[in-house]
């Protein structure tokens, strides 16, 4: 009788171990399906010769709105090109400093290399540089490298363009 009413105690026991490791496993499954749903938005902004002051203008005001604020200095254009510019960033990440980028561009020396600023995964892949970083996902290197001339904004559900984009 010792056996049996020791095996009755076992499984009495068990249940409500098992019970609590279904409602971690739900718990778990929901967690990654709200984070899923709510991921971070990516911002791509590619300045290349053929983007506009206008566009420039329109572009940083909209990054404003998101905690990015981006300056020009000395933009120079000659037959509607962007010819020469100098550009800084300052982006605030929720729960981190403030980090700052600047490069400057000149096409009268050399060929215009386009300027790339880029914010994944919440600002945890966040650079402003002349070549396409290894770091960013592979949907971002096609982006950014394929047709962007302007500020491609993608969020879980839409895309919001300023400039151009065209997809191949």
């Amino acid at each position: 009788m010792n056996t049996i009413t020791s095996t009755q105690r076992s499984k009495g026991q068990l249940l409500p171990g098992l019970i609590i490791l279904f409602f971690i496993a739900v718990l778990f499954a929901v967690g990654q399906s709200l984070k899923e749903r709510f991921k971070p938005d990516s911002i791509y902004f590619v300045i290349k010769p053929q983007i506009s002051h206008e566009t420039l203008t329109i572009i940083a005001k909209k990054l404003k709105d998101r905690g990015i604020q981006v300056t020009y200095h000395d933009m120079v254009f000659e037959n509607n090109r962007l010819t020469s510019i100098n550009v800084s960033i300052q982006v605030s990440i929720p729960g981190r400093s403030s980090t700052s980028f600047t490069l400057q561009e000149n096409g009268k020396l050399h060929e215009f290399e386009p300027l790339i600023f880029y914010y994944e995964d919440g600002g945890e892949k966040v650079g402003f540089v002349k070549q396409t970083p290894e770091e960013l996902s592979e949907t971002g290197k096609k982006i950014v490298n394929e047709n962007l001339i302007g500020l491609l904004i993608q969020q879980r559900d839409s895309k919001e363009t300023i400039g151009s984009w065209h997809v191949d």
